[in-house]
């Protein structure tokens, strides 16, 4: 009996890294392709507005079509960018191994607070997948005009 036990063991463990290997591969998830959304477009009306296109804990990827790694800004890129007045924007750094849910705080700065203040915060999830790309678990924004850039 004691001999199995490795045995066992092993399998348990290599069971656990090829669930863990798909999940990118098997997650469904909503793909935003948006010009609007780069930090270097200048917003004007009409903004994007997230509420109600964000649905609370389902996965998005934003995909640029010039087909570069299209992240979550990591700083307040400033009002009136990303195509909305409120930008949201990711307050961490992006994980580097693949396949790791992680913790994350998004946030939306206020036009009061200070340029690195978060202002409103949400709480979501990122994974890096294979290919160079990231999933992102997002909250809806409950107000106007807010849209993650």
């Amino acid at each position: 009996m004691h001999a199995f036990l490795p045995f066992l063991f092993l399998f348990l463990y290599h069971s656990q890294e090829v669930r863990a290997g798909t999940f990118c591969s098997e997650v469904q998830y909503t793909l935003i392709n948006d010009t609007r959304r780069s930090t270097a477009f200048k917003s004007s009306p009409p903004y994007l507005c997230d509420r109600g296109i964000i649905e609370d804990n389902k996965w998005y990827r934003f995909y640029s079509a010039s087909g570069n790694i299209t992240l979550i800004p990591t700083e307040n890129p400033g009002l009136n960018r990303c195509g909305t007045h409120v930008p949201i924007w990711f307050n961490g750094e992006h994980p580097t191994e693949e396949n790791i849910i992680v913790n994350a705080t998004a946030c939306a700065a206020i036009a009061f607070q200070l340029p690195k203040g978060c202002g409103i915060s949400y709480d979501i999830k990122v994974v890096k997948c294979p290919g160079d790309f990231y999933l992102y678990k997002l909250k809806e924004p409950k107000q106007c005009f807010l849209a993650y850039c």
